[in-house]
């Protein structure tokens, strides 16, 4: 039953606030775009999480050269269904510990191209566009809701698009960035003037982005690098990851996994048949030590608030290859980092560690059998390499993570701290192509034994 309200004009304020409710519940579909509100209509949300399976923390920078605008058309993968979606930004890049990009960027417009054809914008407090200081992180735009688009969900396995165009106050100002894995068909990364240069397909459109005039610069490299949240329909694994160049690319290049991703941590997070499984945020880096994430370098940490998980594979540098290593100060700021994913969300018993693998040399450079290696300075038995993996497996036992990954599928199988050789298998199978890092056949073998034990989580 209904009471019936009393007061002068009390039919017209019923009347505006039925007008207030359609106009949140129902799709608008002019010009292809759709409910630009698209308010959350649950209060019952699961928390944001990341949405896709390629999440690269940036970790480069570049000057505009001689233009102030870019437009990046950018692929994401939905890794789980999703109620909602948004994008992160950030105005910061990792390249041996966190640098600000010294000038501030402005975002003028974000929107998200679903694979039906709808292009919804993005808002962040009403507004369209939003400028970031100088090292700014965690910039989330306001999220939008597949029920206020017309979908039941944004689905898992859609290949999504996300565009946005972000401006500069001159062509000497810095902005992060780093290369994907691949020119995914359809990926688009433009630089311009607007003075010289007209979009006619920009950032509100579906399809390749187009222009008139003079011709824009155009890259591979995807600039400012958001990544896309959302709240999940169910809370599965999301996996942040934290390493060095074992875990974000080995000796693995190309286009090999599309819009997947290289290292055995992208490979993990979908399986042979290229069906997504978690969706992960990868903050690795080449070069990386365990040091790089501690002290003052801390804009990380609030990343991991976006998944549930977390995997730490570092160390492999911070022994190097001239046999002098101080393995307790190598544990100590594993234990900082271990601190800082806790901080942030990640449970014990969703914190696992991986373990360093074989660091050898080769006769002929071939890492085809044993007899053929010999250990690099630091990772022989007993030595540096070993000494931190043993100290990992107490950790183990005191439940500060829940499992570490013993990499038994890229070992040789009489000694542990040699790379598994293929005999007359020839290159295609080898686990490596350097005595260090995986090579894609052993970024694979590691990301069997990734997803099993995630399976299972």
């Amino acid at each position: 039953m209904f009471l019936k309200p009393s007061g002068l004009g009390s039919k017209n304020v019923l009347k505006t606030l039925f007008i207030a409710l359609m106009l949140l519940t129902t799709p608008i579909a002019q010009a292809g775009v759709v409910n630009p509100l698209g308010f959350n209509q649950s209060s019952a949300l699961l928390p944001l999480r990341v949405a896709s399976v390629q999440n690269k923390i940036a970790n480069s920078s570049q000057t505009m050269s001689s233009f102030t605008n870019l437009i990046d058309r950018e692929p994401e993968v939905l890794g789980q269904d999703m109620r909602t979606l948004t994008a992160m930004f950030y105005n910061w890049y990792d390249s041996g510990g966190e640098q600000n990009t010294g000038n501030a960027v402005t975002i003028l417009k974000v929107s998200i191209e679903t694979n039906t054809g709808l292009s919804i914008p993005l808002y962040k407090n009403g507004s369209r566009s939003y400028t970031m200081a100088s090292g700014e992180n965690n910039v989330v735009f306001d999220t939008v809701s597949a029920a206020a688009n017309g979908l039941t969900v944004f689905p898992r396995g859609a290949v999504y698009w996300l565009r946005y165009e972000l401006q500069t106050s001159g062509s000497a100002n810095t902005i992060s960035n780093y290369i994907p894995t691949a020119d995914y068909s359809g990926s688009q990364s433009i630089f311009y003037l607007p003075a010289n240069t007209t979009i006619t397909n920009g950032v509100d459109g579906t399809g390749l982005v187009t222009y008139s005039g003079t011709t824009p610069a155009v890259d591979n490299k995807l600039s400012g690098v958001p990544m896309l949240l959302g709240n999940p329909s169910s809370d599965s694994i999301s996996v942040f990851g934290l390493g060095d160049s074992t875990m974000v690319l080995g000796t693995e290049s190309g286009n090999a996994q599309g819009p997947y991703g290289i290292g055995f941590f992208q490979h993990s997070m979908h399986d042979a048949s290229g069906f997504t499984n978690p969706r992960p945020i990868n903050v690795a880096r080449s070069g990386t030590t365990a040091a790089f994430f501690t002290g003052t370098n801390t804009k990380w940490q609030v990343l991991a608030k976006y998944c549930n998980a977390a995997i730490v594979g570092i160390g492999t540098n911070d022994i190097g290859n001239s046999g002098t290593a101080n393995v307790a100060t190598i544990e100590t700021n594993i234990q900082t980092i271990v601190a800082g994913l806790q901080a942030n969300g990640i449970t014990s018993n969703r914190l696992m560690f991986f373990k360093l693998g074989p660091r050898t040399t080769s006769t002929g450079s071939v890492w085809n059998q044993d007899s053929d290696q010999t250990y690099v300075a630091g990772w022989a038995v007993a030595d540096y390499s070993s000494q931190l993996n043993s100290w990992v497996d107490t950790k183990v036992s005191d439940g500060t993570f829940i499992y570490a990954f013993p990499r038994v599928n890229i070992r040789s199988t009489t000694d542990a701290l040699k790379w598994r050789g293929n005999g007359s298998g020839g290159p295609a199978n080898l686990m490596t192509l350097d005595g260090l890092h995986q090579d894609a056949y052993g970024n694979e073998q590691d990301a069997i034994e990734v997803r099993a034990f995630l399976s299972g989580l």
